[in-house]
């Protein structure tokens, strides 16, 4: 098994912002970034329902409907969540396959980790990576701008692998890159972060009054030139860890 730990980070910058497919309208992470939210714990101190995928991905959501839950990869019990990326020279320029979960909590979680396992890979453009994001959601008077008034969220996004730097820029995202390698397939890796402190490192403060978080693990690809294709990838989640360490 590879470990996997948080690694460099930075702000976004505040210039050159792209369009996402995850974003609503001008500079602002959002949508599936963020939004209502529900609540679930599971264990003594797990903040995530339904950690391992055992009960069909109850309380997990993914772009367009019900995650997909597979057996065929699993970390422990028989269940995983899968992404499945097939995507040709037809599809969008910039594209997300995601799990994720909402959770009402008046606090930033401490602690952060899960395991993913890399079936297949074919990287069809640069910025085609693994990624994880922590969205909080709180007092508008905390939030940075977007576009003159306070964004929905903010955003810290853990690039697991595949990239070398922030692939795009987001008003209210950070990056943490934790890999830049292409990711390793055939194993199943560890990923662990300290969230509160990285959060609080990367935008200064942690925000007194938190009414959501919202957990997102996603394999994209953002700004594919209209040749190049095909984008492949099956990555497996499992056993996901929300709470304190």
């Amino acid at each position: 098994m590879i470990a996997a730990r948080w690694g460099k980070w930075r702000r976004s910058a505040l210039v050159g912002v792209a369009v996402l497919a995850l974003a609503v309208a001008g500079a602002c992470g959002g949508d599936d970034d963020g939004g209502a939210s529900g609540s679930g714990s599971d264990g003594d101190s797990n903040l995530i329902t339904d950690p391992g995928f055992e009960n069909g991905g109850s309380g997990w959501k993914a772009r367009g409907g019900p995650p997909t839950i597979s057996a065929d990869q699993t970390k422990s019990g028989g269940s995983s969540a899968l992404l499945q990326m097939r995507d040709t020279a037809e599809s969008p320029t910039t594209q997300s396959y995601s799990v994720f979960q909402d959770i009402t909590i008046g606090e930033v979680p401490e602690f952060l980790s899960f395991e993913y396992f890399v079936g297949h890979w074919v990287k069809g453009t640069r910025l085609q990576y693994i990624e994880a994001t922590v969205v909080v959601t709180g007092k508008d008077a905390q939030l940075p701008e977007c576009a003159g008034e306070p964004c929905p969220n903010f955003q810290l996004r853990y690039l697991l692998a595949g990239v070398e730097t922030d692939p795009v820029a987001v008003l209210n995202a950070g990056f943490i890159v934790v890999s830049s390698d292409e990711p390793v397939e055939g194993e199943w890796v560890h990923f662990e972060a300290p969230v509160a402190d990285d959060f609080a490192e990367l935008w200064g403060q942690l925000p007194d009054e938190v009414e959501s978080i919202r957990l997102l693990v996603d394999v994209r690809y953002d700004n594919r030139e209209p040749e190049e294709a095909p984008l492949e990838a099956d990555v497996y989640i499992d056993d996901v860890y929300l709470g304190a360490p």
